[in-house]
């Protein structure tokens, strides 16, 4: 698959399509930046780095840290936009069972991921099923925003208040990781130079 001219990797391809459909159709203010967020976590999970060493790779999880604080960003801006612009939120069909699809499977998958991520004792893991939960409740924050303005036209900046404050969790996360794993960085790379 090609975008823009460039090859993209066969993991990628998987994720483009619904990153560029949720943006087309108008999803909610944080659906794409979520999605570019879940090819990018995801690859880095696979990797060996994360799945077969652990936590004695916490490089990965300054790389997500850093990653989650961008989004972040990015997240915030957009929904700002959204709520200074007054952008009502608007569901078909399709995008209501997309969003509830995402939103259980996001949810199920983070549970799955905070197993495992126990069991392997990875921080990388872990921290990928925050992301996974983190989906979820996009998922199910669009139905609720959407239900919440058909009954009451009033609360029109609902999704968008939404996507500040998951903006603002994915922040904090994101410091929380750097601040754990940095020490971890130093030491590690302090023990290679002595080995």
């Amino acid at each position: 698959m090609a975008v823009a001219g460039q090859r993209v990797p066969s993991c990628l391809s998987k994720k483009i399509p619904m990153f560029w459909n949720m943006r087309a159709l108008g999803g909610p203010p944080v659906a794409p930046v979520s999605e570019l967020l879940t090819v990018i976590t995801g690859d880095l999970d696979v990797g060996d780095h994360l799945l077969h060493y652990g936590d004695s790779k916490p490089g990965a999880c300054v790389i997500l840290g850093v990653i989650f604080l961008l989004s972040s960003i990015c997240i915030v801006i957009k929904a700002i936009h959204d709520l200074a612009k007054k952008v009502l939120p608007e569901v078909d069909d399709f995008l209501y069972s997309v969003s509830v699809l995402s939103g259980i499977l996001c949810t199920v998958l983070a549970v799955i991921k905070f197993m495992l991520g126990k069991v392997l004792t990875s921080r990388a893991l872990i921290t990928d099923g925050f992301n996974s939960l983190v989906g979820g409740i996009m998922g199910f924050s669009i139905l609720l925003s959407a239900e919440v303005f058909k009954h009451n036209s009033s609360v029109w900046y609902l999704d968008g208040s939404i996507g500040v404050l998951i903006g603002l969790t994915i922040f904090a996360y994101g410091i929380k990781l750097l601040i754990d794993m940095i020490p971890r960085v130093r030491q590690t790379r302090h023990y290679e130079m002595f080995e």
